[in-house]
């Protein structure tokens, strides 16, 4: 049996036990991905994250969605215990297929075929740039009146914002469908099937649905995003970073801060009791940026590589 140091980091939460909960293993170069993808399951965890070859390595459980959130709930951990300091720093990200990237195969830096390698900056308030790809946008195949209805919200809430801001499909990262809501009010009573979910964004050629409003809760931030997946427990994710990257994309698109912004800040997972924040730079390839709360420091008592149970947590 293997003991092993295991931090739980929260991912863009505003407070303890918000955000996405990620498991930061400091000493878990040795240990294999399986291995490390068991931790993080034990925990509920979107994936985990260790320090291998003086490189941040990420392994998820949920493909293409959890880099991000990896990313910046590892470099805040593991920069404010000490294994890393501020700076630029490569992560190595397992499962992310090779087209997201718009690479082969095999790249010739020597990653392996479906290992991405990514630069990301940690600052010294430990906040998490992490950089996207090109994220082009075009116009849905669902009709704005089928969005509104899979939500569950009158099809005015959308027509209204709608005339200057229509609903998008952007293809990169699994795809995201991106819904403009008029007001709070509406996207509150956002409730919608998973299963109806589920066939809109296969329709659409996408594994996430972005409803936003420009009206949030908070006076520091610009967006109040919901993010529907028909894939987690409950539909809906406290927060993501790709979808608030893909909402900047599209901000920046129709340039509907004519120019005087260059960032947002965006409000998530309130109505999951797991408030977080996301920020994004408005242009075509953003950056997205966001802090962690690590909120548990212990052990993990780890089975053999060929055992099928994590004995004790």
């Amino acid at each position: 049996m293997e003991t092993r140091q295991v931090l739980l980091a929260d991912a863009f939460a505003d407070e303890p036990l918000g955000g996405l909960p990620v498991a930061v293993v400091p000493d878990g170069k040795e240990l294999s991905s399986a291995r490390l993808r068991r931790a993080a399951g034990e925990f509920g965890a979107a994936g985990a994250v260790t320090v291998r070859d003086e490189q941040l390595a990420y392994v998820g459980s949920e493909g293409v969605e959890g880099f991000v959130t990896g990313a910046v709930a590892g470099g805040a951990a593991l920069c404010e215990r000490g294994h890393v300091d501020p700076g630029t720093h490569t992560m190595r990200v397992k499962g992310i297929p090779d087209s997201e990237f718009g690479g082969e195969s095999e790249g010739d830096d020597g990653t392996a075929a479906g290992e991405q390698e990514i630069e990301i900056e940690i600052g010294s308030d430990r906040t998490v740039a992490v950089p996207l790809q090109s994220l082009d946008g075009n116009d849905p195949t669902a009709s704005t009146a089928d969005i509104a209805g899979t939500l569950g919200i009158d099809v005015a809430a959308m027509e209204d914002v709608g005339a200057d801001l229509p609903p998008a499909h952007v293809p990169a990262y699994g795809g995201t469908l991106l819904a403009p809501v008029n007001f709070l009010e509406h996207l509150s009573r956002a409730d919608p099937d998973r299963a109806e979910v589920a066939g809109l964004l296969a329709d659409a050629g996408a594994t996430r649905l972005c409803a936003f409003s420009f009206d949030t809760l908070g006076n520091d931030t610009d967006l109040h995003a919901r993010v529907f997946d028909p894939a987690v427990t409950g539909g809906e994710r406290p927060a993501s970073g790709v979808a608030v990257g893909a909402c900047g994309a599209h901000l920046a698109r129709h340039a509907v801060f004519d120019g005087d912004r260059d960032a947002v800040r965006a409000e998530c997972g309130h109505f999951l009791d797991r408030p977080g924040t996301v920020e994004t730079t408005l242009e075509s390839a953003p950056v997205v940026r966001g802090n962690a709360l690590t909120v548990l420091d212990g052990t993990l008592t780890l089975p053999p590589e060929d055992d099928d149970d994590i004995i004790e947590a």
